[in-house]
């Protein structure tokens, strides 16, 4: 403030001034205030020095850090909705299988089946009758055989049980067979004519599921026929449905199941 003058007026003054106070200097050498100072070279001078003052590292697999590579990530303990069904196989991705029509009616036998998803398809298969013996999507086995793991990724199998087969006579009559072995495709001849006996028609599996998530049983319905030469398009019907089970525990009794309807 100029008093002198007439009238008093006040003189600002711009000073560059570097390091105005210990203070000041203080704040700008505090050790995270040089963060993004420019790094110092090492060079075989100063290497070991630097070396020292960043701490080291090490090439031991054992760092603090986490690596991602080496980790496993946790496996589910229960199937949850969608999750497809997982097999018994050589291979970690063996999943039960249901026939389903994509982009034409013809079957197509890699489509998974999912956990909880009702479905039913029905898809066409071109046959030659002389094949029939060896086509695996013929015979009531390649539908039987599967076994599905309880829950995902464990040791324990559930095996599907044959529960009712039922045979469709070339009238269409439909005959309940007592047997639950395996019948398996047969050509025979009936003077000009070829015919093939135990062929899949229909193919029905019912899952019990528990509340946790687990596979407790799988059951396996069978329609069988006869395929004469003259046909050459199969027809074939695929179905899943999954029933809750609960199943009541009280400490080390365990009470008779009740299945949902």
């Amino acid at each position: 403030m100029n008093l002198t003058a007439d009238p008093p007026h006040r003189d600002f003054k711009l000073i560059d001034q570097i390091n105005p106070s210990i203070f000041c200097i203080h704040i700008s050498n505090y050790k995270p205030a040089l963060s993004f100072a420019n790094p110092e070279v090492p060079d075989e001078n100063n290497f070991d020095r630097l070396m020292g003052a960043s701490g080291g590292f090490t090439l031991s697999a054992e760092s603090g850090v986490p690596s991602t590579a080496t980790s496993d990530d946790p496996q589910p303990t229960k199937y949850e909705y969608g999750a497809l069904l997982q097999t018994a196989g050589e291979s970690s991705g063996s999943f039960l299988k249901l026939p389903s029509p994509l982009t034409s009616s013809l079957c197509a036998d890699e489509n998974p089946a999912a956990f909880l998803v009702n479905q039913a398809f029905e898809c066409s298969r071109r046959v030659a009758i002389e094949e029939c013996e060896r086509m695996e999507a013929l015979s009531m086995a390649h539908y039987s055989s599967p076994a599905i793991l309880r829950v995902p990724n464990s040791t324990t199998q559930v095996s599907i049980k044959i529960q009712s087969i039922m045979y469709r006579s070339l009238n269409h009559t439909l005959t309940q067979l007592e047997g639950r072995g395996i019948l398996r495709p047969s050509l025979v001849s009936t003077g000009q004519d070829r015919l093939c006996s135990n062929v899949v028609l229909q193919v029905k599996y019912s899952l019990l599921y528990t509340a946790s998530g687990q596979i407790q049983e799988a059951g396996l319905s069978l329609v069988l026929g006869t395929l004469i030469s003259t046909v050459s398009l199969l027809q074939q019907k695929f179905e899943i449905h999954f029933i809750q089970v609960w199943d009541y525990s009280d400490n080390e009794q365990t009470r008779p199941a009740y299945y949902s309807s």
